[in-house]
């Protein structure tokens, strides 16, 4: 880990990037926004000499920048180990009282929407309220239509979409949604092959969309002849496919609601930048290795842009090591 606060920080005008650095050791970090380059700055100024919780600086910068810079700031800095050690620690004290606990405690009052089928819908509503979430609903798209999904969209806090049972025609309806009601978004692929998939989670003027994390999927897939008419047969009749299945189909369910309710946590109590936020992370079932494919905005997307800045050069990482 390397801790930002153990670095110069200068601002480099005429390379135009920030220089994090020692003598010998240099991070160069840019940003294609002219606000996550005030963000980060602003950043800096609050964890310089201080030793401030996660939660702290999330509440002050969220109070100044829309939250999805924020995440975005706080998630490249957090991919390359540069976050001050003080934020990668819980905050909270044994009286509960603290404005981290408080924040903790308030997740369960958020209103959370699920949208798909029964096999991880339900189990995933009755694991929200054994966990005390005392809002939580579940639209399955056999019993409603598209004004109670929008409806049910538009008041819900945060979303958490069923890819399990893949239907491409509601994923794109949820996608359109959601970049136009500006709602925050977890995709949970349940179980593929022989892998768990949770993520992306989407939050579209930052992160990209769905139909970005599809097309990018697409030109890597090695089946993509099949594939695509599998979707396209899908997608035109509006069906539902069907899931995959393992060994002990139960509880691997359960092991992926278990990441999507720390994810969802992370998210709603503020305590740490999710794991998902811009990524998709896909779990071994032999071996437990994770992997973690990070999802990139692809340009002139028919989704999500011009409501998305893109940039154009998006296989460019926003920090390097030299």
């Amino acid at each position: 880990m390397y801790d930002i606060t153990n670095y110069d920080i200068i601002k480099d005008d005429v390379n135009d990037v920030f220089q994090v650095r020692t003598k010998a050791n240099v991070f160069l970090i840019s940003f294609d926004d002219p606000e996550k380059q005030e963000l980060f700055a602003v950043f800096c100024d609050l964890v310089k000499g201080n030793k401030v919780s996660y939660q702290k600086i999330y509440r002050e910068l969220t109070s100044r920048y829309a939250e999805d810079k924020v995440l975005d700031v706080l998630s490249e800095l957090k991919e390359y180990e540069l976050l001050p050690q003080e934020i990668n620690q819980l905050a909270f004290d044994e009286t509960g009282i603290t404005e981290e606990a408080t924040a903790y405690l308030a997740r369960f009052k958020k209103s959370i929407l699920f949208i798909g089928g029964d096999k991880l819908g339900v189990p995933f509503v009755e694991k929200a309220k054994r966990e005390g979430y005392t809002s939580v609903s579940h639209l399955n798209r056999k019993n409603c239509d598209f004004e109670a999904i929008e409806a049910g969209m538009a008041a819900a806090d945060f979303i958490i979409v069923d890819g399990y049972e893949y239907n491409p025609s509601l994923l794109k309806l949820i996608n359109e949604l959601a970049i136009r009601l500006d709602k925050p978004w977890l995709l949970v692929g349940g179980i593929e092959g022989t892998e768990l998939n949770v993520g992306p989670m989407f939050y579209a003027k930052e992160t990209g969309c769905y139909e970005c994390l599809h097309r990018r999927r697409l030109s890597q897939d090695e089946g993509l002849a099949f594939n695509q008419v599998y979707h396209q047969h899908l997608e035109d009749k509006e069906l539902t496919g069907q899931p995959d299945q393992f060994i002990d189909n139960g509880i691997l369910i359960d092991l992926t609601l278990n990441y999507v309710f720390i994810e969802m946590s992370k998210y709603l109590a503020e305590w740490s930048v999710p794991e998902t936020w811009k990524a998709m992370l896909l779990i071994d079932l032999f071996s437990y290795k994770m992997r973690k494919h990070h999802l990139l905005k692809v340009p002139y997307c028919e989704s999500c842009n011009p409501q998305v800045r893109h940039n154009l050069a998006p296989w460019l990482e926003a920090v390097t090591l030299k």
